[in-house]
């Protein structure tokens, strides 16, 4: 039988200019929007047959790193993914960058 599980997301994005009009580097509800995205290709899904994680298991580590490339991947706005934290439970969690 499949069980779910419920995880936190934590994705940092980084950037240096601020616009001048805002003094943002970009809204986070644009950098939310890209989150939400991303991980509705995950939520209620057999984690195990996503092609995006090429037949490894779906572990924290694999998800946080799918969850950045795919970040990666559809957003180009002015701030850039640095980190995404995939949280377990409030004592176990995993963060994926890239060097």
């Amino acid at each position: 039988r499949l069980h779910g599980h419920n995880f936190l997301v934590e994705a940092v994005f980084t950037g240096s200019k601020p616009a001048e009009d805002t003094g943002m580097v970009q809204d986070f509800g644009e950098l939310k929007s890209a989150l939400k995205q991303v991980l509705g290709m995950l939520d209620h899904q057999h984690l195990n047959d996503l092609p995006q994680l090429g037949g490894q298991s779906p572990s924290s580590e694999n998800l946080a790193r799918l969850i950045y490339n795919e970040l990666k991947s559809i957003h180009n706005g002015p701030a850039a993914i640095y980190s995404v934290t995939v949280h377990e439970s409030r004592t176990s969690k995993v963060t994926y960058l890239e060097d």
